[in-house]
């Protein structure tokens, strides 16, 4: 009896131990939108978030070039008409956080596309709306794609 108390004590332990308590904010949910900053608060009331299009997409491309690509289309459109929005995006490796390319000041609407040799793996796109006067964050986005060699 003592050694099966003893038993489901440490089974018990190892389980709680191993527990994620916290989710890292890239490589949270995939697709996400996280929103630091929204409009006033009520009963009831839905927050607006400033990004209303953001679609990513990677290409391997080896055997043709063996440069591999990620494409960003966006569209983002201010909650407040009298905000003046800033549009950034990073491409960050998933494994390492590494950010590889970061790019501010883009218009509200629009093409991105990173291109570079030997990408492999997986790799976010996150997108940051801004307010332009006082760099308040008021919407995020994050999608991850896998660039993996197609099967011949």
């Amino acid at each position: 009896m003592k050694t099966t108390l003893i038993t489901l004590f440490f089974a018990n332990a190892l389980f709680f131990s191993c527990r994620q308590s916290a989710v890292d904010p890239v490589s949270g949910p995939t697709g996400a939108a996280r929103e630091v900053a929204s409009g006033a608060g009520g009963g009831g009331t839905t927050a607006c978030s400033p990004v209303s299009n953001f679609v990513v997409k990677g290409d391997y491309r080896a055997g043709e070039t063996g440069t591999s690509t990620i494409d960003v289309a966006y569209a983002v459109k201010p909650c407040d008409k009298n905000q003046v929005a800033e549009v950034k995006i990073e491409i960050i490796e998933f494994s390492t956080k590494a950010v590889l390319a970061a790019t501010g000041n883009l218009p509200l609407s629009g093409k991105y596309a990173f291109a570079q040799r030997g990408l492999y793996g997986v790799y976010t796109a996150k997108i940051t709306v801004t307010e332009a006067g006082t760099g308040v964050v008021l919407g995020t986005q994050q999608f991850s794609v896998n660039l993996v060699p197609k099967g011949v």
